[in-house]
């Protein structure tokens, strides 16, 4: 897959990191199970700022993205073996890029003027974000937050950007993000991927996410640290380091060009040979002890990306820094209705 890397593949990914095996548990263990009840509804709000500072020759290029993301998550089955299916639902998205040449692009998928504005990226990303708002997908999970199943994300794509002008555009850009491995990685983020065995406050388990990135994957080795625990909920610190590695699943062949288009990518052709170089991941995550799903997290990342520069000549590179929050939100989800008959019903 030729998807291309960029802060739209942020949007809706929070790229929480949390999972593992229990080890070395002592006297007072906590049990952290995923336990909601079925018809529960779940509101959240993920806000993203991501930093870039790239260098091309002689030239200092800088993007920041901000970006704010409300989803809803509902209970649809709770199994006798204590595994999930969980509707996730799309609800507002808005905020802002800077970019070299382009300036500032703002986009808020609730304002349908911003459909017809002057900015050509900024009405493509509102359109796009629009028809995804409300719609959803399906996870089916065990209840250490194990995905055991993707349902419903080749059709919410189709339905949602199938005949929308430019929309090859919108899916080479968040052609990973919304693959079925995707939205695997950003599932089993979510969930917390708990520790399959009660632990005790100190201990700590360790476990491997992989999220795809042009053919390979983004491979994050992390340890976890139960720092605190009373009755309402477990406090986790984690960390990690993130690094390029072989896709642990089968990839699948590139897209062949359309009639009309030049064979090959340059661009594409320089991401399949980026590496990450200095990678730091750390947070705090707060779940609860009730339903096993998160109340809060802070997450911070920074890690140096290296690639061939399209144009020939020195390669090049980018220092990026990333901060992440979620928060759960009380009161009835306010975003609106899933489309009929959709998958995240």
């Amino acid at each position: 897959m030729k998807a291309r890397p960029g802060p739209v593949l942020l949007l809706l990914v929070p790229f929480l990191a949390l999972g593992g095996v229990a080890q070395e548990p002592s006297a007072g263990k906590v049990p952290l199970r995923l336990n909601a009840p079925k018809d529960a509804s779940f509101r959240y709000q993920f806000t993203l700022t991501m930093d870039t500072s790239m260098k091309l020759g002689e030239m200092d290029l800088g993007t920041r993205l901000e970006s704010t993301h409300d989803m809803t998550v509902r209970v649809l089955e709770v199994n006798p073996d204590g595994s999930h299916l969980l509707g996730f639902q799309t609800g507002t998205v808005r905020g802002r890029m800077k970019m070299p040449v382009m300036g500032d692009v703002e986009f808020d998928s609730s304002r349908k003027d911003q459909e017809e504005g002057e900015n050509p990226l900024a009405q493509l990303l509102t359109k796009a974000l629009t028809r995804l708002s409300g719609r959803g997908y399906r996870i089916k999970a065990s209840s250490a937050g194990e995905v055991l199943e993707v349902q419903g994300i080749e059709k919410l794509m189709d339905d949602s950007l199938g005949d929308l002008p430019g929309a090859d555009m919108v899916k080479r850009m968040m052609g990973d993000q919304f693959s079925e491995e995707g939205i695997r990685h950003t599932a089993e983020s979510f969930l917390s991927h708990l520790p399959k065995a009660p632990v005790a406050v100190g201990s700590s388990w360790t476990s491997r996410e992989a999220m795809p990135l042009s053919g390979r994957a983004l491979v994050t080795e992390l340890t976890h640290t139960l720092a605190k625990a009373d009755p309402k909920a477990a406090e986790i610190e984690f960390r990690g380091s993130p690094e390029v590695k072989p896709a642990p699943w089968k990839t699948r062949p590139a897209a062949k060009p359309k009639e009309g288009e030049e064979e090959g990518d340059a661009m594409a052709t320089a991401v399949e040979k980026m590496d990450v170089k200095n990678g730091m991941m750390k947070g705090t995550l707060q779940v609860s002890r009730q339903d096993g799903l998160p109340l809060r997290e802070t997450c911070e990342m920074a890690y140096d990306t290296i690639m061939p520069n399209p144009m020939g000549g020195a390669a090049m590179t980018a220092k990026n820094v990333v901060t992440m929050r979620i928060e759960r939100l009380e009161g009835t989800p306010a975003s609106k209705p899933a489309a009929p008959g959709g998958p995240g019903r």
